[in-house]
């Protein structure tokens, strides 16, 4: 390994009372040439491998499982590597990154492994129109008009219409927990086109509403007082 020292009198930052001294990174020294070089390998599976976090490949005992290798496989006839990649990323750093990659089984829910996790990774939505995780696979900026046009309506207090109770989390298949949604209302402002979550009373968010701003800067409804909840809760 080697050291490179920059002597006082020549660091660029004016500091010239001590030496500066860089380290190589050795972050991949444990790795072969080839698995260095996997994100730019030309091998497609290499390729989307590559993705998956240190961490969760170590917990499968340093091997991909062979569920999660067939549903690469499958995924790599109608997704690309920089699709894939992006799907492993997002549901990793989204959700499982601050998660147990193991937990035991219960009366109140299952259990899984590490081995179930790569392929929860892996696994395509079951929306029809084959969206990524609600949004269209070749714009990540916009919905899926499927998933939108088809989440739970809301009904009012007595309507005979109402909306089935969602399956309990230990009772949701693979696909199901990772296409699923919580219900919620979405603004209607600017001609339905905002989409932020509003609380169950409101059909806008306060931007839409033109709310006034408190002297904290936030918005506040006019209906409930002259500042927000939190400044009102303060000066109580």
């Amino acid at each position: 390994m080697t050291v490179t020292v920059v002597e006082p009198e020549q660091r660029k930052d004016g500091k010239r009372r001590w030496a500066q001294r860089f380290f190589p990174q050795t972050a991949g020294l444990d790795q072969c040439d080839a698995c260095r070089n996997a994100a730019s390998s030309p091998d497609p599976v290499r390729a989307v491998l590559s993705a998956v976090p240190d961490k969760l490949l170590r917990a499968c005992g340093g091997v991909v499982p062979p569920g999660a290798m067939r549903i690469l496989r499958e995924e790599l006839q109608y997704r690309s590597v920089r699709q894939l990649t992006a799907r492993i990323e997002r549901r990793w750093w989204g959700s499982w990154a601050s998660r147990l990659l193991f937990r035991e089984p219960d009366e109140k829910q299952e259990g899984y492994r590490p081995d179930d996790v790569v392929q929860w990774l892996l696994l395509p939505t079951d929306c029809p129109a084959q969206c990524e995780d609600g949004f269209s696979p070749d714009d990540p900026d916009r919905p899926c008009p499927h998933c939108r046009s088809n989440r739970p309506a809301t009904f009012a207090a007595g309507d005979d219409n109402t909306e089935p109770a969602p399956a309990p989390a230990a009772s949701r298949t693979t696909s199901e927990a990772i296409a699923y949604r919580p219900p919620m209302n979405e603004c209607t402002g600017r001609g339905s086109t905002c989409g932020l979550p509003v609380a169950a009373s409101y059909t806008q968010c306060p931007d839409c509403l033109d709310w006034p701003r408190c002297a904290c800067g936030c918005r506040y409804d006019p209906e409930l007082g002259q500042a927000c909840s939190g400044c009102r809760s303060f000066s109580a």
